[in-house]
């Protein structure tokens, strides 16, 4: 969810701050009160398109910052993980942008400074902006297909083919291997043999390194070992006058006395239990001392195996472990090779049948959403037809792959022709942002679970409509706010008398500059602002009358 914007020295903007809440808002005022150019400085902050223009005129610099609730295990915070970006505060994500007047940009998420395809990256999984924008997820043609899945419910589907695709892939690769030229394959034998040769000379051994630099170490430092365990233990054990003698020395005394307190017996025992334990220590380090053995010709053998595992690693750019596995591999792949015909003759074989199962799945799938294509085509053009777009033809085309892919055989496009006699062409050529704004409101209507972005944003969804087509908008946009966070800029009250909340820009002279100003209106507020959007200048008794109608109405 989006909580914050906030905005200095973007355009005509000097200093903007608006807090969110969930659920359905609009945004409305004069035409060039910088109701769009609130969006724009979204834009800018979640990684879209930035220039020198942007920076109000005076200013060194241009800056957005948005603030989202996020949920901890979201794909987002888990991105964020990955690039070791830790969070700002609790389930608080805080994407800012910085556009100077030369135009250099930079970026920063949580106060760490980020590269502005990373920010990209997570502002698009954030917000989506439907208008007269770069930033739209619907143009992109590559999203439509995962759109009619969507709407489809093909997703466990798909899932099981991906899984046999991966299958075909390795397949695939194994067979291309097998089936080197001649040539290939001897110089490939020849280099997997000597590779084996290699690694099994060197007889690696998980855990080795770890030991021998632990040996080394001892070994390296002999002498400082032997001094600290020599003292130990003639202290303790050998000489004469070492703290076990002494102890028991006291031991007895303490048992000779102890005839007259019984107490001192019970002491006694207690020391000889702790002499005990002295005398234990003290003949370990004797024989820790015997062990200990500075073997020069030992160090110098550990330092060559050393080297020459270090030299097995950076040589295959792996750690031991997995040195090992590849010694195993490789002599699978050898074996493959020299078993070729038989071995190539059972691959060929295995491939063929992966690749039919496969293509049984693709086919599956494809079936399916040729009917759900057409069925998904009807009823958007029934939404859009209540959304004011009565001519309106929409289709959703599926064109077969030559090749299976991740997502099967097929590719997805949305065509539109929203006018007679107009022939359909791709939406992404031509589709203006009204129309845009209300496909996308029709398509999210339909589709039965949540896809995209879970802040979506509405610029110019009211282009071209008015009267009762608005309404239906307004309706609308208020059922997509139930699963997701809507933002709408609107310039008309049918639609705004459906927000939970009402936000309201003006410009204002300020030290004879022009600045923006953006407020939360309260119900009279907002029953004033209705009855402007429905009246024009003059507003009337009974144009407020009539707004407060349509809000009470919309409140029901």
């Amino acid at each position: 969810m989006l909580t914050r914007i906030a905005v200095r020295n973007f355009a005509i903007i000097d200093q903007v701050e608006v807090e969110f809440a969930p659920g359905f808002t609009v945004l409305s005022g004069e035409t060039g009160a910088g109701k769009s150019i609130l969006i724009d400085a979204l834009i800018l902050a979640i990684g879209g398109k930035a220039s020198a223009d942007q920076v109000r005129s005076g200013a060194e610099s241009a800056e957005g910052s948005a603030i989202f609730e996020i949920d901890p295990e979201s794909e987002q915070s888990e991105l964020l993980q990955e690039q070791g970006i830790p969070p700002e505060r609790d389930r608080e994500m805080i994407l800012r942008r910085q556009v100077s007047a030369p135009g250099k940009s930079r970026a920063w998420i949580n106060s760490r400074s980020v590269p502005l395809s990373l920010l990209y990256q997570v502002g698009r999984k954030l917000v989506d902006i439907y208008g007269q924008h770069e930033y739209q997820t619907l143009l992109r043609s590559e999203q439509h297909l995962d759109l009619l899945d969507g709407y489809s419910g093909l997703e466990q589907e798909l899932l099981k083919y991906r899984e046999i695709f991966q299958e075909y892939q390795v397949r695939v690769k194994e067979y291309e291997r097998m089936r080197m030229s001649e040539q290939e394959r001897k110089e490939r034998v020849d280099f997997l043999q000597f590779r084996i040769s290699e690694l099994e000379r060197a007889r690696l051994k998980a855990g080795e390194e770890e030991d021998l630099a632990m040996e080394q170490e001892r070994l390296k430092h002999c002498e400082v070992l032997r001094q600290a365990g020599e003292l130990a233990f003639q202290e303790l054990y050998n000489q004469d006058g070492s703290i076990a003698e002494k102890m028991a020395r006291i031991q007895a005394e303490l048992e000779k006395a102890g005839k007259f307190d019984l107490k001192l017996i019970e002491l006694a025992k207690s020391l000889a239990e702790a002499r005990a334990i002295v005398e234990e220590a003290g003949a370990e380090f004797g024989n820790y001392l015997r062990g200990l053995d500075a073997d020069p010709g030992r160090l110098l053998e550990i330092e060559d195996r050393r080297a020459e595992i270090h030299r097995l690693k950076r040589k295959y750019q792996v750690s031991v472990p997995e040195l090992i596995e590849l010694a195993e591999a490789s002599r699978k792949e050898l074996e493959n090779l020299v078993n070729y015909e038989s071995r190539s003759a059972e691959l060929e074989q295995k491939l063929t049948a992966k690749k039919k199962e496969l293509m049984g799945r693709a086919e599956d799938l494809s079936r399916e959403r040729k009917t759900q294509a057409k069925s998904l085509s009807r009823k958007m053009e029934q939404l859009l037809k209540e959304l004011g777009m009565e001519k309106c033809r929409f289709e959703v085309r599926l064109e077969k792959l030559n090749q299976p892919s991740a997502e099967g055989i097929d590719q997805a496009e949305f065509f539109l022709s929203p006018n007679p006699g107009e022939d359909l062409k791709p939406l992404s050529k031509i589709a203006s942002g009204g129309e845009l704004s209300r496909i996308m409101l029709a398509l999210r209507g339909i589709l039965a679970r949540k896809l995209g972005a879970p802040v979506m944003i509405f610029d110019e969804v009211d282009a071209g409509i008015g009267g009762a087509v608005a309404e239906v908008v307004g309706k609308k946009l208020k059922e997509l706010s139930q699963k997701n966070q809507v933002l709408c800029v609107t310039h008309l009250a049918q639609i705004a008398r459906f927000a939970d909340h009402h936000f309201y820009a003006w410009k204002q002279m300020e030290k004879n500059r022009t600045v923006t100003r953006i407020k939360n209106l309260g119900k009279e507020e907002r029953v004033e602002e209705l009855a402007r959007m429905l009246g024009g200048i003059k507003i009337t008794d009974k144009t407020r009358a009539y707004a407060r109608e349509m809000l009470e109405d919309s409140q029901k």
